[in-house]
């Protein structure tokens, strides 16, 4: 009688401890979806950064060629008449004025970028951290579970 309870806390005991590894193993793969979210997300913070960075060099060439237009287009106005060239000079300076604000607009947005980037590599490196963490608990748990075997 007391061989069959000793059997049955130990089986008792090996079914608590399997319990214990598979929510182990269970959050720790929580764990690693939640990291491959977040690894997803840092993707896509580094793709929305190289569209803005593209959208900015698009904008500051944008600029450059108004500048040279509205070079180009004062030239041709000063062979005209003076207050051609002033109403001329004016359209293009807002036109550069509204292109710089663009340039400005797609910075501010490659900065914002940066930072979710930078944001989402250290949620990474934390949850990879913990992952490893987690693993670490669920080899040591595996391992006694082993040694407690009769």
């Amino acid at each position: 009688d007391a061989r069959a309870r000793s059997e049955a806390a130990l089986a008792d005991e090996e079914r608590q401890r399997r319990a214990t590894a598979t929510e182990a193993a269970a959050l720790a793969e929580e764990h690693r979806r939640a990291l491959t979210e977040k690894q997803q997300a840092a993707d896509d913070a580094a793709q929305d950064l190289e569209r803005a960075r593209e959208a900015q060099r698009s904008a500051e060439a944008e600029v450059r060629r108004v500048v040279e237009s509205a070079r180009e287009s004062t030239r041709a106005a000063q062979q005209e008449q003076e207050r051609t060239a002033r109403d001329t000079e004016a359209q293009l300076r807002a036109q550069v004025a509204n292109a710089l604000a663009q340039a400005q607009v797609e910075r501010e947005r490659a900065a914002a970028a940066e930072v979710l980037a930078g944001v989402a590599r250290e949620a990474q490196a934390a949850l990879e951290a913990q992952v490893t963490a987690l693993e670490a608990k669920v080899t040591e748990r595996r391992g006694q579970a082993l040694r407690a075997r009769p």
